[in-house]
């Protein structure tokens, strides 16, 4: 179930902490971004993470890709298209392989 999109402030301090491991794993501020609203909205379509992320929907395709090409996130054989986060423990397990 996709839920309704409540735009994610990542100016909050407490977001930034949230990012910041994420960078230290490699991933860029936009797959760090797009993780963190995948991991907080559940399964989402890339037009759920663009208006939670604010970022631009036909970029958010591009973002996703990598990360599923990073272990971060899967794609979902559905349509639309969803995508859903790998848990954190695995994917950081998946960076050290």
């Amino acid at each position: 179930m996709i839920l309704s999109a409540k735009k994610i402030d990542f100016s909050m301090e407490s977001t930034k902490k949230l990012l910041s491991p994420l960078l230290d794993l490699g991933l860029n501020k936009y797959e760090a971004r797009v993780y963190l609203s995948l991991i907080t909205e559940g399964t989402s379509t890339a037009k759920n993470v663009a208006d939670v992320t604010g970022i631009p929907y036909g970029k958010v395709y591009e973002i996703i890709n990598s990360l599923c090409n990073k272990g971060f996130s899967v794609l979902l054989p559905s349509k639309p298209m969803k995508y859903k986060a790998v848990s954190p423990s695995e994917a950081i397990r998946r960076t050290k392989e």
